[in-house]
């Protein structure tokens, strides 16, 4: 058969440069904006910590009350008949996860009123960092030379962080700004690991489990 010149055409801009598909380029696309709002809504959430003169623990009671208020209704209005059936399908991972999550929460709790909050900002974001090396063991994918050289000088970037609070305090909030990360890198490498199960559930889970935390660890409920 004679080949004609538009696929010839087409066959040549092919080469070298592998077209995405479009539901991943969407997937990550969306990845990216959700992302960025996060970062947007973490930033002033550290400021209106500080800002609430309590203990770290009422506030935690506070907040995971209030979260597990907010995700019932949302699970709820998003499942409707089939919450039950959503709840149960996230299985011993969602349970992971949720443990996880609310680890994550009472650490990030407890640097933010014991360290700067530009201190806990940047320890916080090397979570992907450790969520990359991470799917390394546990995903086996393959990351590239260029990333591993951001994660070296995000590392030592860290490592000034450190080297410049050593007293009690600050040592204190900073290792648990650390804690926080590593569990953060964690999550996110779980809930891949099983990418068609929605996972939100557990985030439910882990509200209530952060505001049983927070109230047995606190003396009083006054804000």
């Amino acid at each position: 058969k004679d080949i004609s010149l538009p696929t010839i055409k087409k066959v040549i801009r092919s080469i070298g440069q592998p077209e995405m598909p479009a539901n991943s380029l969407k997937s990550r696309t969306k990845g990216y904006l959700l992302g960025v709002l996060g970062v947007l809504i973490l930033s002033p959430d550290t400021l209106l910590i500080r800002l609430v003169d309590t203990s770290p623990w009422t506030f935690l009671t506070w907040r995971g009350g209030l979260m597990t208020i907010g995700m019932i209704l949302v699970l709820s209005l998003s499942y409707r008949s089939k919450l039950l059936e959503k709840i149960n399908a996230i299985g011993w991972l969602g349970l992971l996860i949720a443990l996880i999550f609310a680890i994550n929460t009472t650490f990030f709790q407890l640097s933010v009123q014991t360290t700067n909050v530009a201190n806990t900002l940047v320890i916080i974001a090397t979570a992907p960092l450790f969520a990359a090396i991470l799917s390394v063991i546990f995903l086996k994918e393959s990351i590239p030379i260029s990333t591993w050289v951001t994660i070296l000088i995000c590392f030592l970037a860290v490592g000034l962080v450190f080297a410049g609070r050593l007293d009690g305090g600050h040592l204190f909030g900073n290792f648990a700004a650390l804690i926080s990360a590593i569990g953060l890198g964690t999550h996110f490498v779980l809930v891949r690991l099983k990418r068609e199960v929605d996972m939100t559930p557990a985030i439910g889970l882990a509200s209530l489990l952060t505001c049983f935390i927070g109230f047995n660890m606190s003396s009083d409920l006054y804000l």
